[in-house]
């Protein structure tokens, strides 16, 4: 049996942005694994101990992007970054590691109709490698409670308007903070739409009250075969941050090739 012509690993990673931190909500967290200065090293750290050809980082800050982009350059990556406006902190970053280049990276506001804006983004990159081509979509929709009515369920709306751009597309993969788990619509849509997700549900990446949570997705469409990777085991004793994963959330990677 042949191997594949190429190959690429891809690691998404929501990297909690200071800006958003309120140690009430995390009752499990020891204070000073929320201090910038014991926080943001082991947050760079394991963000380069993810070793993928592409890191999608969602609630990333300029400042964090610019001390990872310094770093990553030494291991052979190029990142760039996505500011969501509004007046908010974050965006999304995407590292591509030599010797797949970005060769395009659009970035799209989501449109909320007349509520007020999330000012909510997602960025659609395209990457080469030799003549091989892929497309790798950085997100973070809107949180909404899972008993929302419909016209709440902005995420909902966000990703039917991510799902129509992506329609004559092949060869994608969509990383990102979905927040929603697996039963969610949400997933049904992308589902519906030919997109798979290599990870079990059982993978939970978050933990919020003691309820442990996959809200992080890599999904894939169905012209890739995907490998996935083991990720940190979160139970309802994890405390997130910690001193060994310093967001809350843990990453996901999955190795995809194109399917025989």
């Amino acid at each position: 049996m042949s191997s594949p012509p190429w190959a690429i690993s891809v690691a998404s990673y929501n990297l909690l942005c200071d800006a958003y931190i309120k140690p009430e909500h995390y009752p499990l967290v020891a204070p000073e694994d929320f201090l910038p200065e014991n926080r943001h090293p082991k947050l760079d750290a394991r963000v380069e101990t993810l070793g993928t050809d592409v890191i999608c980082a969602q609630e990333i800050d300029y400042a964090t992007f610019k001390r990872l982009d310094d770093r990553l350059r030494q291991r052979g990556y190029r990142g760039r970054w996505a500011h969501r406006g509004g007046g908010k902190a974050d965006g999304c970053a995407t590292f591509v590691r030599a010797p797949w280049t970005m060769k395009a990276l659009v970035a799209f506001d989501f449109d909320d109709g007349p509520r007020k804006p999330s000012n909510r983004i997602a960025t659609f990159s395209v990457i080469a490698r030799g003549p091989h081509v892929a497309a790798v979509v950085n997100v973070h929709f809107e949180w909404h409670r899972d008993d929302a009515p419909e016209e709440q369920r902005h995420g909902l709306h966000q990703a039917t308007q991510l799902l129509m751009r992506l329609v004559d597309h092949r060869t994608v993969v969509v990383c990102g903070d979905f927040n929603v788990g697996p039963e969610d619509e949400i997933l049904d849509l992308f589902r519906k739409s030919g997109f798979l997700d290599p990870h079990p549900a059982s993978f939970s990446t978050f933990n919020l009250g003691g309820s442990p949570r996959k809200i992080d997705f890599i999904l894939h469409s169905s012209d890739l075969a995907a490998t996935p990777s083991p990720t940190t085991l979160v139970r309802a004793d994890t405390p997130l941050p910690s001193s060994t994963e310093p967001s809350d959330h843990v990453p996901l990677i999955a190795t995809f090739a194109p399917r025989a």
